[in-house]
């Protein structure tokens, strides 16, 4: 079996991803695959979350480290378990070197976006909902980025917050079910923030999403056992 690693920036969302992970390892391989395999590192944040959004390139410096230390520690391949953070070690450009692959989210949109969806709208923090960086992760697709009214995206920001602290089903649901009431037109919803897969995991509805946490998981666990 291979050795994975999942680098988080939080408790609650840095486990998530972990156990999601070891489920799919299950699912994929059964029970008794090694939950050894993968490798969790959550790092000091609060420097880092002290300059976001403002400082997006000086927070990619910081983080920087950190990846190379999961990359010179013998994992086959690893992800870091926090979407926003995704654009700042996209602004490192040439200064960054794995010699293991990095599951970088535009590698996940690219592999698995369904290209006939072409009305979408973004779940994700208060930053990456008005941010460039998530639509710019879509520029080989024709897609139109719908934006939530001020109801909706206070609503979907203070899910957000909540899912930090603790969970919140009653919460989900209804922030998820008025979603789907205010836009109709909406063919799939984004899923731009840990704290949101955590929500919508609580969600007893149905909701067409690219869940890119998930799917993160996904292509982390992917062939992993031999």
């Amino acid at each position: 079996m291979e050795n994975l690693g999942i680098i988080g920036t939080g408790k609650n969302a840095a486990t998530w991803y972990f156990k999601k992970c070891q489920a799919i390892i299950q699912l994929k391989y059964g029970k008794n695959a090694a939950a050894a395999a993968v490798k969790l590192v959550i790092i000091p944040f609060e420097p880092i979350n002290a300059i976001l959004p403002d400082q997006m390139e000086e927070a990619g410096r910081l983080l920087l480290p950190y990846l190379q230390q999961m990359d010179d520690s013998g994992v086959a391949r690893f992800i870091l378990a926090n979407i926003t953070l995704h654009e700042a070690i996209d602004l490192q450009n040439q200064k960054v070197y794995f010699k293991n692959p990095f599951i970088s989210l535009r590698m996940v949109v690219n592999k698995h976006w369904n290209t006939e969806i072409k009305k979408v709208m973004i779940l994700g923090t208060y930053y990456t909902m008005q941010s460039e960086y998530i639509p710019s992760l879509f520029n080989n697709f024709e897609i139109e980025f719908v934006h939530p009214n001020k109801k909706d995206f206070i609503a979907i920001d203070e899910l957000r917050k909540t899912y930090y602290k603790t969970a919140s089903p009653k919460l989900a649901n209804k922030v998820f079910e008025q979603l789907k009431i205010n836009n109709p037109e909406i063919e799939c919803y984004i899923i731009a923030c840990t704290e949101h897969a955590l929500a919508l995991e609580d969600y007893v509805g149905s909701f067409v999403c690219f869940n890119l946490p998930e799917l993160q998981c996904l292509e982390l666990v992917q062939n992993s056992v031999e």
